[in-house]
């Protein structure tokens, strides 16, 4: 029987999908991890609600949810994936679904120029 080699859109998947138990090689530095733990301290500082890290492959977004706590645990996974880009929703969400009626916390304002 042939293993099917996954695709890096799949692993990339794989991975945020099971972001707090799956096994990951950290590779980022550890002053980068530091950073966005300090990044998200600042940004969602008491916030109790689901934050969004979109990633986009490609052309390709794809959305996956978090409380703040399991995420400042696990940035070092999510930021040790080569060749994506990752956004950090400003905003917390009472469900996870990033949805403009799901808003909890409207903690900053974004513009992308």
């Amino acid at each position: 029987m042939l293993a099917k080699q996954l695709s890096l859109y799949d692993y990339i998947d794989n991975t945020l999908k099971n972001l707090t138990t799956c096994e990951v090689e950290i590779k980022a530095e550890y002053d980068n991890i530091q950073k966005a733990i300090l990044h998200m301290d600042i940004l969602h500082k008491d916030d109790d609600g689901y934050i969004t890290i979109a990633i986009k492959h490609n052309n390709d977004w794809s959305q996956y949810h978090y409380k703040i706590e399991e995420l400042k645990e696990n940035v070092g996974k999510v930021l040790s994936i080569d060749g994506v880009n990752i956004y950090l929703s400003p905003n917390s969400f009472y469900k996870p679904i990033r949805r403009i009626e799901n808003v909890r916390k409207l903690n900053s304002l974004y513009i992308d120029l």
